[in-house]
């Protein structure tokens, strides 16, 4: 994360050198009110899924906001489904910390207190992350062939194929037990063209 501010530091630097005015979204875009664009994310999942059985969801957990969106949403709508948090990039400890204080800032932003502990919202796994952000693991290279190949899904080598993984990893090994996983893909579709 460090590396990250860094460079962008450089870069905004460079352009103000120029005489140019940059505009810089920090930590990823991470912010409560980030955030608030997957809390509605999982009200339309949950309308989505009204009549299907989908116990778990599978979020990527790099910078938090995502997930946080995500849990946040569950929460407010008496968890329809458990949010596993696959960390890409943070420690469980640290990434459990992040996610905490943007929930605190959301309900603060939304006036709207959670009645749950995110316990009972969510769980994270810290086992897929390899180095961390940006680098990519055997198992995360294998899966973007392999899913490319069996389903035309393009996965990408920082984010979604961690976070894919590991959900296909703790399904198969039946650590969770669900009645039905649902998958939120992310993006990262810049990626992939330089990726290999």
């Amino acid at each position: 994360e460090k590396t990250r501010s860094l460079h962008v530091e450089e870069i905004k630097q460079k352009y103000q050198s120029l005489g140019k005015k940059p505009y810089v979204i920090y930590n990823g875009g991470t912010s409560s009110v980030g955030s608030l664009g997957y809390v509605d994310g999982a009200l339309e999942l949950f309308n989505q899924i009204e009549n299907t059985e989908i116990s778990d969801v599978f979020v990527p957990g790099g910078n938090g906001g995502l997930a946080t969106g995500m849990i946040f949403g569950a929460g407010a709508l008496d968890i329809p489904f458990h949010i596993n948090v696959i960390s890409v990039e943070h420690e469980k400890d640290k990434l459990y910390e992040i996610i905490s204080n943007l929930i605190v800032e959301i309900e603060d932003l939304t006036n709207i207190k959670l009645k749950y502990s995110l316990d009972e919202i969510m769980t994270i796994y810290g086992d897929y992350r390899g180095e961390g952000w940006s680098c990519d693991t055997v198992e995360s290279v294998n899966t973007i062939y392999n899913l490319a190949r069996a389903e035309g899904i393009f996965l990408e080598k920082v984010y979604t194929s961690k976070a894919f993984f590991g959900m296909k990893d703790l399904l198969e090994k039946k650590i969770i037990k669900c009645n039905g996983a649902c998958y939120l893909h992310s993006g990262g579709f810049s990626s992939l063209f330089n990726q290999f």
